[in-house]
């Protein structure tokens, strides 16, 4: 029903630390239809390729953190999107059809205030 997109980045002390209550977020809301993605967009070179030397850190981060929710790279068409992202974090909400659901988000919440936002996208 709801998808949560969560575009980071593993220098971004904010985005980090938001990590753990957004996988507490996917594990409380799935029986709702809803999901969290994540996205680190500094895993991209300039050229567009994959930066190994990143992914890994990437990686290294989700599992030290417990963010044991789906991340994708910034690749095909989430390139695209990931590409309009100027600020870390930014949040958007897709629904199944993949069509944006209220406003993008810039910047870190508690997980009460995910909550509430979540809240009221699946009324």
């Amino acid at each position: 029903k709801l998808t949560m997109i969560n575009v980071w980045g593993t220098f971004c002390s904010p985005c980090i630390n938001e990590l753990p209550e957004l996988s507490k977020l996917n594990a409380e809301y799935a029986d709702r239809g809803f999901q969290v993605i994540g996205i680190p967009l500094d895993t991209i070179s300039y050229d567009g390729s994959i930066d190994s030397a990143q992914k890994e850190k990437a990686a290294q981060i989700v599992e030290q953190v417990g963010a044991d929710y789906t991340h994708l790279l910034p690749e095909g068409n989430l390139l695209k999107i990931a590409q309009q992202v100027i600020y870390y974090p930014t949040t958007m909400f897709v629904d199944e059809n993949g069509n944006q659901v209220g406003d993008v988000f810039v910047g870190a919440k508690s997980k009460d205030g995910w909550a509430a936002v979540i809240e009221e996208y699946l009324k």
